[in-house]
Formats: structure tokens, sequence, C-alpha cells
């Protein structure tokens, strides 16, 4: 049969897509690639970077993948090394990179879901069947790209510390469905991330920032994505819940995931402090329930210097590595290097201080107000990453 000028358009844009993705791998994974090296993998990356974006329930990256067989549960997959490197995975001092270390056919962003799916109850207060969650969860991990740090692992890290404040800090006020929408939320959060920021895909005109106005240009595309992904029926976990319950769930969602947008984090949290100053929050109130979510999320999002300093270093490293990539991107495309992304002038220690003191501190403070845990259990460490910080930068 003849193929068509829109499947050969398909097939086209598949083929760029997976060819940026290996692109981008190489890069993440070999930091100490000498200059000219660096420079043709970035030209290789630069002529197919309009491309990035790709409205399909299965992109290269997926299609063939292993999802498992019909019959796979949860506990076939949880086996005794899985469960010895998940040891204290309850707790905030708790290491994803152990469980991704283990070199699993099913990475941490599987594991640790399917973990906190079984503690919670999910798949049977939902309906929904092991099998398909398992299937869901790999075509998820499947699609985050291997960049330095918005990869699944990250996800993970998310999805874990989340959850680490719904167990340990009297959340009791969210309902099942809200809970579920949270986790579906930290998982998804960055799917398919390029490892660029919005700023960057709005100046060079990219395909996602001209499909959103360049307005919240990755979290709508995370979700988008995500949501596509749902069509597809032989993933599709929210297939048990009612036409009311979806709408709330999707609603939930889109709000926690657009809350992670950075441009806008000084606009909310100067509307949370307004709103805890002027009377707190009414956990009877469904939107109020909503904001602290949304907080919770978000403060997990950016929790890495709240961690102890083996994780911190660790995060910082890959973060940075983003960074640069994209400045050195910007570079090779003769664009402004954004701030943060020029690996020659940038002192690791002072932007780790600064973001620390008046992002990470102050939104971590304000999150204390609804979870008392926040300032004894995350405020310390946060404190110790500004020492250690501020002692590499006297040490140069």
């Amino acid at each position: 049969m003849a193929t068509t000028p829109a499947e050969a358009e398909a097939a086209d844009a598949d083929t760029k897509v997976e060819q940026l993705r290996l692109l981008l791998r190489r890069i993440a994974i070999e930091p100490k690639l000498s200059e000219q090296q660096r420079a043709e993998l970035l030209s290789a990356a630069e002529t197919v970077s309009g491309v990035i974006e790709g409205d399909y329930a299965v992109d290269a990256s997926e299609a063939g993948s292993p999802e498992g067989s019909a019959d796979a549960d949860i506990d076939s997959l949880l086996t005794s090394d899985v469960k010895a490197a998940m040891e204290g995975y309850k707790e905030w001092e708790f290491d994803i990179w152990k469980v991704e270390e283990l070199k699993k056919r099913d990475g941490a962003l599987v594991l640790v879901a399917l973990q906190i799916f079984k503690d919670h109850d999910l798949c049977k207060k939902f309906s929904i069947p092991e099998s398909k969650l398992i299937r869901f969860l790999r075509r998820i991990q499947a699609g985050y790209n291997a960049v330095p740090y918005h990869n699944s692992v990250h996800a993970a890290d998310v999805l874990q510390t989340f959850n680490y404040f719904a167990v340990n800090g009297d959340m009791h006020w969210m309902t099942p469905l809200e809970l579920f929408a949270s986790l579906f939320a930290c998982i998804v959060h960055d799917f398919k991330h390029p490892g660029v920021n919005n700023n960057f895909l709005a100046l060079t005109q990219d395909t996602i920032a001209l499909r959103y106005n360049d307005k919240s240009i990755l979290e709508n595309y995370h979700l988008a994505q995500a949501f596509f992904l749902l069509r597809d029926d032989s993933v599709n976990i929210l297939e048990g819940l009612q036409s009311a319950q979806r709408a709330e769930f999707r609603s939930l969602c889109i709000s926690l995931v657009l809350a992670t947008d950075m441009e806008q984090h000084f606009s909310f949290v100067g509307f949370v402090r307004h709103k805890v100053e002027s009377g707190g929050v009414d956990y009877n109130n469904r939107e109020d329930r909503c904001l602290a979510l949304k907080m919770v999320l978000k403060s997990a999002d950016i929790s890495n210097p709240a961690k102890p300093l083996p994780t911190v270093r660790t995060w910082t490293s890959r973060v940075m590595e983003e960074f640069f990539n994209q400045g050195d991107l910007e570079k090779a495309k003769g664009m402004a290097i954004s701030p943060l992304c020029d690996r020659a002038t940038v002192s690791i220690p002072n932007s780790q201080t600064g973001f620390i003191r008046f992002v990470v501190l102050p939104l971590f403070e304000l999150l204390s107000t609804m979870i008392p845990l926040a300032r004894t259990k995350c405020i310390p460490f946060l404190n110790c990453s500004i020492e250690h910080w501020e002692s590499q930068e006297q040490a140069k």
C-alpha cells in the first residue's frame, strides 16, 4: 500500500525526535567531551531541535518497548533486592539513586511508584488493573529523556518526596482521589522534558512554544503528552473513574503541574503568603486543598538542596550540567547565553547559595505553616546546604 504524505511526514518527525533524543543522551552521559566533539554534537542537535515535540501515543523511544505480560503484577516486580534498595523510602533522607543503580529492567520511577500505589491501595480504590498500571509506568519512564536532570529519576525523587509529606506530614485532609491525582502529577510533571527551559523554546520559536503561545510551555507540554498517552486503552489507568471523578482528577493534575512553572514562582508564593496571613488554609474547601497540594508538589520539585549533602551534590552537578548544555546550544546558535547557563563564568557555589536563600528556603518556611514537619526536618538541611556552598565559594 502506498504511503500517504501525512504518514511520511509523521514517520520523518518520529525519526528526527529519536535523533535529537540520542544526541541529548550522548551529551548527558559524556560530560567530558572535547570541545570539538561537543561542538559537533551540538551542531547536530541544532539541526533537529525544531522537532522536539511529537503528538504521538507511542513515539520512537517507546515503539516496541517491552511492557510486560498481561498477567504481570506489582509483587512480582518488587523483588527482594528491590525491597532492600527501597529500605527507608518513606523517610526524608532516602536516596532514590539506590533504586536506579540496581540496573533493573524497570527503573526507580516504575518501582517506587508501584510500591507507593500498593501502600495506598490505589489499584483497589480506583479499579486499576495492576498490569495496566505497570504498562503505563513503563511507557511514562520510556518517554522521559536521558537528560542530566529532568529525567525519570528526578520524577521518582519528586514522587518519593511528595509521598514522604503525605505519609508523615499529617495530610489527613487529602481525599483518596486527590492523593491519586497528586501522585500522578508527580510522575508526569516533567514527562518528555527536552533538557532546555521555556525561555529557550520561546526564543527559538520551537514547535512546542508556538503551540502553547509561550505560556508555561513545558508544563503544558508535559500534561498534554501524559493525557494523550491515556487515550491508549492498554495504559489508561483512569478507566475505572466515573465521569465526575475523571473531571476532578484532570483539573487537579493540570493545576498542580502548571504550578511547577518557576516563572510563576514568586507570584504564587506571594499569593499563598497572603492567604496564610489573612486567615489561613481551610482544608474543608477544595480550592484551599488544591493550593496546599501545589505547595507540597512545588516543594518536592525543588527539594534537592534540603536533602543530605551527598544527595545535594549529586543533583546539583546534574542540574548545572543541564543548564550548561543549554548554554552551549545557545552559544552555537549565536544567542545570548541564559542566566546560570554559561559554563565558563557561572560560580556553582554562588548560584546555589542564592537559589536556596531566595527561592527554596522561603518556600519551605511557608510550607511549614501548613506542614510543621517541614520546619523541623527540612529547613535544618537547607541551612546545612547554605553553609556548604558558602564554604566552597570561600575555598576557591
